[in-house]
């Protein structure tokens, strides 16, 4: 299946920038998941990348979570190893411009 009718895609995309904006100075994989963002829509990226990216975005974004996002300290637990591990799937992707379109999430 291609990735452009995956739904994930169109989840993960329409809240993705919203979450991450408002919610950036307490999510510790903010600018690793914008870059993981960038890596999906890069044409040059494999399919299999775009479809995990969408995937682990739309879980993200997604209000039904294994620990609530809204507990403190524990809250984004589960989404920081989902990130971590997809990224390791990922990371041979993942490029300089990727990185540098992400500079204004800081470290």
């Amino acid at each position: 299946m291609p990735v452009n009718s995956f739904i994930p895609r169109k989840y993960a995309t329409r809240g993705f920038w919203e979450k991450l904006q408002k919610n950036a100075y307490k999510i510790p994989f903010a600018r690793d998941a914008a870059v993981m963002y960038y890596c999906a829509v890069d044409s040059k990226s494999p399919e299999f990348v775009k479809a995990i990216v969408f995937t682990v975005l739309a879980y993200f974004v997604s209000p039904i979570d294994f620990i609530i996002d809204y507990i403190p300290v524990l809250g984004y637990t589960d989404d920081t190893a989902i990130m971590l591990f997809s990224f390791c799937l990922i990371h041979k992707h993942v490029t300089e411009e990727h990185w540098v379109k992400t500079h204004w999430l800081g470290k």
